[in-house]
């Protein structure tokens, strides 16, 4: 599931923000952390990093399965550039603009539409 995954390497970022953070000090306000506060830090956020990261890997790795077996596409913003055709809840549109989690793709009106790449059904290069 890319969100289980997307939300883990956020939960990983921020356990990452904080061995670097700087502190309040009541007299000087924010200072930065010294080596061995981040070094301290570190060591008590060791399990919990390792623990977003197991679960970073497991979820890539379900993602990776699903992708193999059929199950799920793995259409991204790599792969769907603009003036592709995508077939999406049964009818082929051409990609106006390919977002980071979204691609947007003709109507036949004056507006596009915009849909999340786990509704793409078929790609199809210009070519």
């Amino acid at each position: 599931m890319p969100t289980e995954s997307t939300r883990w390497g956020a939960e990983l970022r921020k356990l990452e923000r904080r061995i670097i953070a700087p502190c309040y000090d009541d007299a000087r306000g924010y200072v930065d952390a010294t080596e061995t506060q981040q070094q301290a830090r570190a060591e008590c956020l060791a399990p919990h990093i390792a623990e977003q990261r197991d679960q970073i890997a497991y979820w890539e790795a379900v993602r990776a399965a699903q992708i193999e077996s059929g199950t799920a596409t793995g259409y991204d913003r790599t792969n769907v550039k603009k003036g592709d055709r995508v077939k999406i809840r049964g009818q082929w549109r051409e990609v106006v603009r390919a977002n980071l989690k979204t691609v947007s793709v003709t109507t036949g009106h004056t507006w596009t539409d915009t849909a999340p790449y786990a509704e793409i059904q078929q790609h199809q290069r210009p070519e």
